[in-house]
Order: C-alpha cells, then sequence, then structure tokens
C-alpha cells in the first residue's frame, strides 16, 4: 500500500449534508473564518455568520483558539473543490430558542425582526432563526415589514420551537410603571383634575395623568344623584383622593363641593331673616327646607313668647314661614330657627298685678267666657263665671258681650312667664255694690243718731 493510499485510509468518507460531526479548530483566518479537521479528505470552513448569530460579534478573535473542539454540522459538501462548509445552525436554533424562553422566565424583551403580514391575523417575526408570531390585538398600528421591533414573549412552544410574542404589552407595562411611579407621589387628601372615561350607574371613573380612579355614586354629589345624567364622559373634573389601596384609588367629587349648608353659611348670618317651607311635624316643632336638601328645625320653643302658642296646629305641611336663624353648628350641619325672635314680647312692658283694674276690648267669646285686648298690650280672658251675674249665671256670653265691646275689668291672675291673665267684671260689680251698701249703712247710722236727739 502506498503513502497516499495509507493516507486516505485514516480518513473517513466524505459526510452528507446534515451529518453531525465533531471538529477541531486548526487555523483562524481572517477573523471571520476557520479551519476544523473534521477527520476528513480535507478540513471543514466555518464562516462566523454560521458560528454565531450575535450581531455584536465581528471575529473570531478572542472567541476560539486553536485546538478547540467544535461540535457542528455539515452543510455543504463539494468534493470536486475539496470544500466542506460546515454550521452550528441547530445549536444557534437551541440557544436562541433557550434565550427566548429565558426572556419570558424573567419577563425581558427581545428584538426580533418582522418578516411576514399572516392575513390581517397577525405577523410572523424572527429572532435568531427561531419563528414568533405575533396576533393582531398585540400588534403596535404602525408594524412594519423588515422592520426590528421588542416584543414581550408571552407563550412558547418547546415541541416546535415557537413563540408568540407582543409588542403592546410593552406598552402595558410601561404604562403600569408610569402608573406606580405616579402613584408613588399621591397621598390622601390631595385633589386631582382628570377627565370622566366611563359612567355608569354606580361610579364614575376618571384618568389623571398616568392614574385612573373610581367615583363611587355617594362620592359624585351631596345629595342623590344619577350619576349619569350628572357625568359625562370627557367632563373635566377635579377631584379629592379618599382612598389608595392595592394600587387603587378611590375619588369624591363632593368633597370639593360646598354642601347645601356650607352654601347657606356662606350667604347667611345668624339673625337673617329667611322664608323655609314645612317640609315634617314633629314631636318638638317643625322642620323646614330652606333649600334643595337642606333642612331647619324651628323648635316649638321658638314659635313664639306664648308658650301656650301651638303653630302646629295651624300649619299644614308646604306652607311657608318666615324666620330668624337662631344658629348654625357647621360640624353637625344642623340650623336651628326662630319666629319668636322675630316678634315684640309684649309681656316684657306689663307693670300690673292682682287687683289692678284696666279697661280691655271684647275680641271674641266662647263657651267658657269672654277673650280681651287690654289696654296693657297684652290679652286676657274672663271666664263665664266672672264675666256673668250670678243671676245671668245659665246664660250664654255672647249674649252680654260683642266684638269691640269695651269693658272694665279687675285683675284676679297674672302670669307673664306663660302670658296668663285672668279678669273679673264680677268683682268690679260686687266692690261696687259693697262700697254702695257700705255708703248707705253709714248715711243710716247718721239718721238714725239724729232722730235720737230730736227726742
Amino acid at each position: 500500500m502506498g503513502f497516499m493510499d495509507e493516507v486516505m485510509a485514516n480518513y473517513k468518507d466524505a459526510p452528507k449534508v446534515g451529518e453531525k460531526v465533531k471538529g477541531k479548530v486548526v487555523s483562524i483566518e481572517n477573523q471571520k473564518t476557520i479551519k476544523l479537521d473534521i477527520g476528513c479528505f480535507t478540513e471543514g470552513t466555518m464562516h462566523l455568520e454560521y458560528f454565531t448569530k450575535d450581531p455584536n460579534v465581528e471575529s473570531f478573535e478572542g472567541l476560539v483558539n486553536v485546538g478547540d473542539e467544535i461540535e457542528c454540522e455539515v452543510a455543504k459538501v463539494d468534493e470536486q473543490h475539496s470544500l466542506i462548509l460546515l454550521s452550528r445552525q441547530d445549536e444557534l436554533k437551541l440557544e436562541a430558542f433557550n434565550e427566548i424562553k429565558e426572556a419570558l422566565a424573567e419577563g425581558k424583551t427581545i428584538e426580533a425582526c418582522v418578516t411576514k403580514d399572516v392575513n390581517n391575523r397577525g405577523y410572523i417575526l424572527t429572532y435568531k432563526g427561531i419563528s414568533l408570531f405575533m396576533p393582531k390585538s398585540q400588534s403596535p398600528k404602525d408594524v412594519k415589514l423588515k422592520s426590528n421591533i421588542n416584543v414581550l414573549v408571552l407563550d412558547v412552544d418547546n415541541e416546535k420551537m415557537k413563540a408568540v410574542v407582543s409588542a403592546k404589552a410593552i406598552q402595558h407595562l410601561e404604562y403600569l410603571k408610569k402608573k406606580e411611579e405616579a402613584l408613588e407621589g399621591i397621598n390622601v387628601g390631595d385633589t386631582l383634575n382628570g377627565v370622566v372615561t366611563k359612567v355608569e350607574n354606580y361610579a364614575a371613573f376618571v384618568k389623571c395623568g398616568d392614574v385612573s380612579g373610581m367615583i363611587k355614586a355617594k362620592d359624585v354629589a351631596h345629595e342623590f344623584v344619577d350619576v349619569q345624567k350628572v357625568l359625562k364622559v370627557g367632563d373635566e373634573v377635579s377631584v379629592k383622593v379618599l382612598s389608595k389601596e392595592n394600587g387603587k384609588l378611590l375619588f369624591s367629587r363632593k368633597a370639593l363641593i360646598d354642601s347645601p349648608y356650607q352654601a347657606f353659611a356662606k350667604a347667611h348670618n345668624i339673625g337673617d331673616k329667611v322664608k323655609g317651607k314645612v317640609s315634617n311635624k314633629l314631636a318638638f316643632g317643625l322642620l323646614l327646607e330652606l333649600a334643595p336638601n337642606l333642612k331647619g328645625l324651628l323648635h316649638r320653643s321658638e314659635y313664639s313668647y306664648n308658650p301656650n302658642d301651638n303653630l302646629a296646629s295651624r300649619v299644614i305641611i308646604g306652607d311657608e314661614l318666615e324666620v330668624a336663624i337662631l344658629s348654625m353648628d357647621e360640624k353637625d350641619e344642623k340650623i336651628n330657627l326662630s319666629i319668636k325672635a322675630l316678634m315684640d314680647n309684649p309681656w316684657e312692658r306689663v307693670e300690673a298685678q292682682v287687683g289692678d283694674i284696666v279697661k280691655a276690648k271684647v275680641i271674641g267669646t266662647n263657651k267658657g267666657g269672654v277673650e280681651v285686648a287690654t289696654e296693657l298690650g297684652v290679652d286676657g280672658f274672663i271666664p263665664k263665671s266672672e264675666a256673668l251675674s250670678y243671676d245671668d249665671r245659665n246664660k250664654e256670653v255672647s249674649a252680654f258681650f260683642a266684638k269691640d265691646d269695651e269693658v272694665e275689668a279687675k285683675i284676679i291672675e297674672i302670669d307673664p312667664k306663660q302670658w296668663r291673665m285672668v279678669l273679673s267684671i264680677r268683682k268690679i260689680n260686687e266692690d261696687k255694690a259693697r262700697a254702695d251698701l257700705e255708703k248707705y249703712n253709714d248715711s243710716e247710722e247718721v239718721s238714725t243718731n239724729v232722730g235720737d236727739k230730736l227726742k
């Protein structure tokens, strides 16, 4: 056997395309090509682009060394020209797919090239030889073929070495990051300006810059309102932050709006005259509606200076009364009212006592007696027993007194605190009769004494 025959016997037959081989680096040529001994009739050749897909790698220098063993596959065989091209394509795809899986696990983005529009269902992208699918719903509006875009891996198929990706998910992550940063700068009690983005019957949703929140129906206004009638999408509103829990914001619109009480208190002072409609009758007074959703209390003690005045019996729901503001409680938003404060108290000027005789004018009569207005400026009452004589006690009072009749009567009972004055005409008549009798008796005694002297 000759020398060449022995040499050839030590080498394998020419490998086939696709066959896996292991080669030892024997030389590095022009930085982008290496030669490998694969135990064949000629050395294998591998170009840089078949060794790595990393665009940042520009040379084999420092990447491999002479003597390194590399597992690869045969990409092309040309025996005529003694050429065998080698590639790490499968290894590169596996490495790339592992990078994709790592990106999924860590939530990292990868840069891929858009290669095909799939009938408006989405786009095919490639990443270092791996096919990726980006659904239309996950695609930005300005996708261009042959352009590189950053995407987030949503899912992987290990068997087919494919993956589903999204560009919009990145936008969402960026939004969440901005939202988180914005939330950090917001505190409960802050006032924000925003735009209504959605309205339901139970709440309105407002976007304030990079954050959004909800206004519950009860926080839209101080009174009960139909949210969908008060707020519309696109309305600009100012809101107060009520809570900030688990990244969710609750807003209040009413917190920045004067309550019916606050609006009333700004426009009125204690002592002001106002008008209100009777809205309810209570055991201790009347509730008056002073403005929509605002009521004040007119306590029965403030009806009049007259403790016997029963105003509630003379009014009905809806009647309008003029009252004075007695007090306003900012903390509890309560308003107390008074009619008495608008009145003059004539009893404060009365200087009279039991036994005084006063002139009076008849106001009216009833079965019990006679009502009169006295010259003292206050009203009084003459009971039937004090208005008629003993002989007339069974007759009607109205037969003896008419409205506007002028009479004189004696005070037999007086109580200014209770606005009470009881008078008597009978006692005046009895006093006159007693005086006449005493005068008569005195004259009889004189006559008797004179006669005795003439005897």
